[in-house]
């Protein structure tokens, strides 16, 4: 059975890099003081890009035999299009305050579940 890369990396991008920004923020702790904000804020995100990879593990067990219009799958990946915007706006409070390089992180991961919602919305 052969699988095709590309659904993985497209669906597990968002969480490695917030676990990235995690074991950052670890690294940063050690040494100096990081606001509790800035760990809220990744743990929202965290959570948010935790979603189209634990979607697409449990439909990978548990396949929808349906057309994508019908597909719940799909109408979990298309709400991304609210979430990842949402997610953008909560890593903007952290552009002043906090390290830019967490910024981007949260930045860059709550662009690409904004994508996948795209994506998931041209399935329709």
């Amino acid at each position: 059975m052969t699988h095709a890369v590309v659904p993985y990396v497209v669906s597990f991008t968002p969480l490695l890099l917030s676990l990235s920004g995690w074991l950052a923020t670890l690294r940063v702790r050690r040494t100096g003081a990081m606001h509790a904000f800035a760990s809220i804020l990744l743990g929202i995100v965290t959570l948010a890009t935790a979603v189209p990879a634990g979607s697409f593990i449990y439909f990978e067990f548990h396949p929808v035999h349906l057309p994508p219009w019908k597909s719940p799958e799909i109408a979990l990946l298309a709400k991304l299009v609210v979430i990842g915007p949402g997610c953008m706006l909560l890593a903007g409070l952290a552009f002043r305050r906090e390290p830019k390089w967490l910024f981007w992180i949260l930045e860059l991961a709550s662009f690409w579940l904004f994508g996948i919602g795209v994506l998931a919305i041209g399935a329709y």
